[in-house]
């Protein structure tokens, strides 16, 4: 043990690079602005071995200067299959390729529902107002093809929209010499609400949304969005003492989109 203890010293801890300052300070919120919300879940109802049985949930809310618009608002669920034959999958979604690099089955369906959430998201695009917000919880990373085909599509059409997009990670696995990038982040500004960008290594960055907050979340978007408009709207709506310093939309859509009953 005291062997893979020197070994981390040697090798991570005695080299630490200091994080840039590449801190902006965030200002006061702003209420205006339409904000809409996806977030998913899943749940594997009974497991073969060879084969599965789930169900999968998707859920949006949309707020309007701090107003839920009730009519805007949706809950769509379905039960999902894969079977396992060989090397092969077959499964119960004729318009997604089945085609999973997966280490265990059970897997498959919150990729199904990641796909789900960003198909979603590209639907819902035609009914924002222009210069609106629509965040999406997890960042905008692709696992499969597909998903990354529609990731493309949702951006080129965000862009001609005028929609600002962002994904919105709570766990952000992103580390610098050994170091928690978020963990250091708010132990040097503990006490303020900020946007740090760049982060070395990633086209991501990290926003503390509320000055009591103790967590901070990583943000992925693309390149047309405006963070000058986006963030203040951010900051209006990551006040409430549920999860101060989490946009309230996010918070909200996660309880929609939970799996209750099978």
């Amino acid at each position: 043990m005291l062997g893979i203890l020197r070994f981390l010293r040697d090798n991570v801890y005695s080299n630490r690079v200091k994080l840039d300052d590449n801190y902006v300070e965030l200002g006061a919120g702003v209420s205006g602005g339409v904000v809409t919300a996806i977030d998913g879940g899943s749940c594997i109802i009974s497991d073969g071995g060879c084969w599965i049985v789930s169900k999968i949930k998707i859920a949006s809310v949309r707020y309007d200067a701090g107003k839920r618009v009730s009519s805007s608002c949706f809950k769509r669920d379905f039960y999902y299959s894969i079977v396992k034959k060989g090397s092969n999958f077959i499964h119960s979604l004729p318009d997604v390729k089945p085609f999973f690099n997966v280490r265990e089955l059970g897997e498959v369906p919150a990729i199904i529902m990641r796909l789900m959430e960003f198909r979603t998201a590209l639907d819902l695009l035609d009914s924002l107002p222009r210069g609106s917000i629509l965040l999406i919880d997890g960042l905008l990373e692709a696992e499969t093809p597909e998903q990354e085909a529609v990731i493309r599509e949702l951006e080129f059409k965000s862009k001609t929209l005028g929609i600002n997009v962002l994904g919105v990670a709570k766990t952000f696995r992103h580390a610098i010499d050994g170091q928690s990038v978020i963990g250091a982040l708010i132990k040097a500004k503990p006490d303020m609400k900020w946007c740090y960008r760049p982060v070395k290594g990633s086209s991501n960055f990290v926003v503390k949304l509320h000055e009591r907050a103790r967590f901070a979340y990583a943000i992925s978007s693309f390149n047309h969005t405006d963070m000058s408009v986006v963030l203040p709207v951010l900051v209006f709506y990551s006040r409430d003492p549920g999860l101060i310093g989490y946009p309230y939309p996010l918070l909200r859509v996660d309880a929609d989109a939970r799996i209750k009953w099978f």
